[in-house]
C-alpha cells in the first residue's frame, strides 16, 4: 500500500519505450492529498507524466511522434497527439499529460484508503512497438483527527447575583454554545483560543439559587463537538436586611407589650417576614405584625425578647432585643383569724380566707402577738400559743406572704386568757415532836391544767409566809416546851395561783430534864466531850446539884447549837483535870 501525503508521491513509474538502454520513456503517475477535516474526506490530486530520458552523453537528441490516452478513475480521461523530443544529450525532460482529483470519504475515526486506477495507451511514429498499460495502486491517506476534548473548568465561584468560572479549551474554537439547567443550547460563537484559560460569568441571576452552567466546543478544525462540560453552584444571600429596635409597654405582672420598627431589606430582596424569640435560639414567625402581647409571664421575672427580619431568600437581620422585668403581683388578700379554744395560759387560733393574687402563690403565713417579732409557720393554718398569763388581754395578727415576698394586710383577733384554777390542796402532819419543836411533811398537793407547781409556804400560827421551795417537809425548832401551835401549808404554782391551806395543829413536849446530884462529880457543870459547857435551851449552864449523895438519873437534855436544839446523848465530868463519860447517864 503506498502512502499518499501532503506532497507529491509517485504511484507508478512504468518504462513505455527504451532505445539501446539509454534513450528511454517512461509512463508515470503522481498523486497528494489534501484534507477537509469538517467534512472527514481527503481530496486525492492526481497527474500523469511521460519522462523522456537520454543518457547518451554523445546522441544529441531524438523525438517521437506519439498518439496517447490516459487516465485516473475520478480524473478525466485525456487523450493527444504529440511529438516528444528528449531535452539533448544526458538530459531528461518531462510531458504531463493529465492533472485530475477525486475524493476519498474517511471513516468515524478519521482514516482512509482507496485504490488508484490509471491506464495508458499508445502508439507511437518513430518508436518501436505500441505499448499499453493498466494498473490498480492501493493508496492510504493521512488520518483526519476527529477529536475534540473536553474542555476543563476551576475557580468555581458565586456573588449573590453572578456565579463565574474558569475555562480551558484545549483547541481554537469558533463555534460554541452554553445551556443552563438543562434548557436549549444557545449559540456563544466566542473565538476561544487553544489551551488559553479565561474566566466567564454569568449575572442577572438570583439569589440563593442553585444553577447549573453547560458548555460545549466545536473544534474549528475539524467541526467536531466537545463532550459537554457543566458546573453547579449557589449564589449567595443578598445583603441581610437592616437591624431596627425594639420598644417595650405595658408591663405588668404577667404581661408586657413590645413593638418594632426600623428594619429594612437588602438588595434584591422583594418580600419579609418577622421572627421573634426569648433565647436567640428557638424563633418563632410574626408575619409582618409590628407588635406583640407577651401573656402567662411569670411575676418579678427578668425576660429578654429578640426580633429580626427575614427575607424571602432566608435571610436574617440582625436581632433588636430588649430586657424587661415583671412586676410584683397585688399583695396577697387578707382572710381573718378566730380563737378556737382558750386556757389561762394560751389557746389555739386558726385563719382562713387568705389569697395569693394571679401570678402568686401562698408561701408561708406569719403571726405577731402584740406586734411582737412575726413568726414563720410555714403553710399551717393554726397554731396552739401557750406560756401567756392568765386573764390577761392580747391581741394576735396573721398574715399571708406569697412567692415573690409580698405580704397581705394582718388579720387581728383580740382575746383574753381565762383566770386559771388555784392549786389543789394536799395534808400536813407532824412527824417527831420535842418539847422545843418538831419535823412536819406534807403531801398531795397538785398544779391544775397549764401550770405547774412552783413552790410550796408554810406559816405558824399565821405568822409570815416563808417560801421553801420544792421542799415537802421542814424542821421547827426554838419553840416553847408544853405549848399548842398551827402549822399551815400551801402551795404556789408557777403562774402565782396559790392553794387553800393545809393545817396540822400540834403542842410541844414537856421538858423533861432531871438531874439528880451524885457525890462523884466534882463539877457543878456537865461538860461536852470537849470539855465545852453544856447550855440549856434558854442558854444557861446547865448546873449539877452536888450536894448529897444519889447518883444521877435518867434524864432527857437538850442544848442549843448555834440556834439548833440538839439532844444531849452522854455527860462528861471533870475529874482531877481529865475529861470522863459518866456512863450513868441515860438517854
Amino acid at each position: 500500500m503506498t502512502y499518499v501525503g501532503y506532497n507529491w508521491s509517485i504511484l507508478a513509474n512504468h518504462q513505455i519505450w527504451s532505445y539501446s538502454g539509454k534513450c528511454n520513456m517512461y509512463f508515470q503517475v503522481y498523486a497528494w492529498s489534501e484534507q477537509d477535516a469538517i467534512n472527514n474526506r481527503s481530496t486525492v490530486h492526481t497527474r500523469t507524466k511521460i519522462l523522456v530520458e537520454n543518457k547518451n552523453p554523445s546522441y544529441s537528441g531524438y523525438r517521437v511522434e506519439q498518439n496517447w490516452s490516459a487516465g485516473v478513475t475520478g480524473a478525466p480521461d485525456y487523450s493527444s497527439y504529440a511529438t516528444l523530443t528528449d531535452g539533448g544529450a544526458g538530459t531528461n525532460k518531462e510531458y504531463v499529460l493529465q492533472n485530475g482529483s477525486f475524493t476519498v470519504n474517511h471513516d468515524s475515526n478519521g482514516n482512509a484508503s482507496s485504490k488508484v486506477h490509471y491506464w495508458f495507451n499508445g502508439t507511437y511514429t518513430g518508436a518501436i512497438g505500441s505499448p499499453t498499460n493498466t494498473n490498480i495502486v492501493d493508496i492510504s491517506l493521512p488520518s483526519i483527527d476527529r477529536t475534540a476534548n473536553k474542555a476543563t473548568i476551576s475557580n468555581v465561584g458565586s456573588t449573590y447575583k453572578t456565579m463565574y468560572c474558569t475555562i480551558s479549551v484545549p483547541f481554537y474554537s469558533e463555534e460554541n454554545q452554553w445551556g443552563r439547567d438543562g434548557k436549549t443550547w444557545m449559540d456563544w460563537n466566542k473565538v476561544i483560543k487553544a489551551d488559553t484559560p479565561f474566566v466567564d460569568t454569568w449575572t442577572g441571576l438570583k439569589p440563593n439559587t442553585k444553577y447549573t452552567g453547560y458548555y460545549r466546543f466545536k473544534r474549528k478544525y475539524n467541526g467536531v463537538w466537545s463532550e459537554a462540560v457543566d458546573f453547579t453552584t449557589t449564589t449567595k444571600y443578598p445583603n441581610a436586611p437592616s437591624k431596627g429596635s425594639v420598644s417595650l409597654s405595658s408591663v405588668t405582672s404577667n404581661s408586657a407589650k413590645v413593638s418594632w420598627s426600623g428594619f429594612s431589606l437588602g438588595d434584591m430582596a422583594t418580600d419579609y417576614s418577622y421572627q421573634t424569640s426569648n433565647d436567640e435560639k428557638k424563633w418563632t414567625d410574626q408575619g409582618k405584625a409590628t407588635s406583640l402581647t407577651l401573656s402567662d409571664l411569670k411575676p418579678n421575672t427578668n425576660y429578654k425578647f429578640y426580633v429580626r427580619m427575614v427575607d424571602n431568600y432566608g435571610q436574617p437581620s440582625l436581632a433588636a432585643s430588649t430586657s424587661f422585668t415583671t412586676l410584683n403581683p397585688e399583695k396577697p388578700n387578707v382572710g381573718g383569724v378566730e380563737c378556737t379554744r382558750l386556757t389561762p395560759y394560751g389557746g389555739m387560733f386558726a385563719w382562713h380566707g387568705f389569697s395569693a393574687n394571679e401570678g402568686a402563690t401562698i408561701d408561708h403565713y406569719e403571726y405577731s402577738l402584740d406586734n411582737s417579732n412575726w413568726i414563720n409557720v410555714g403553710t399551717d393554718t393554726q397554731i396552739h400559743l401557750d406560756n401567756l398569763s392568765p386573764e390577761t388581754s392580747y391581741t394576735l395578727y396573721v398574715r399571708v406572704v406569697d412567692n415573690f415576698g409580698s405580704k397581705s394586710d394582718s388579720a387581728t383577733c383580740d382575746f383574753k386568757t381565762l383566770n386559771p384554777e388555784k392549786p389543789n390542796v394536799g395534808g400536813v402532819e407532824c412527824t417527831r415532836l420535842t418539847p422545843y419543836g418538831g419535823m412536819f411533811a406534807w403531801h398531795g398537793f397538785s398544779a391544775n391544767e397549764g401550770a405547774t407547781i412552783d413552790h410550796y409556804e408554810y406559816s405558824l400560827d399565821n405568822s409570815n409566809w416563808i417560801n421553801v421551795g420544792t421542799d415537802t417537809q421542814i424542821h421547827l425548832d426554838n419553840l416553847s416546851p408544853e405549848t399548842s401551835y398551827t402549822l399551815y401549808v400551801r402551795v404556789v404554782d408557777n403562774f402565782g395561783s396559790k392553794s387553800d391551806s393545809a393545817t396540822c395543829d400540834f403542842k410541844t413536849l414537856v421538858d423533861q430534864f432531871k438531874l439528880a446530884y451524885n457525890t462523884n462529880l466534882y463539877q457543878t457543870e456537865i461538860l461536852t466531850k470537849d470539855g465545852v459547857d453544856i447550855l440549856a435551851k434558854n442558854g444557861v449552864n446547865l448546873i449539877v446539884d452536888t450536894i448529897g449523895k444519889e447518883r444521877l438519873r435518867t434524864a432527857k437534855v437538850f442544848y442549843n447549837d448555834n440556834g439548833v436544839i440538839k439532844k444531849i446523848k452522854a455527860v462528861y465530868y471533870n475529874k482531877k483535870g481529865n475529861i470522863q463519860h459518866y456512863k450513868s447517864y441515860e438517854n
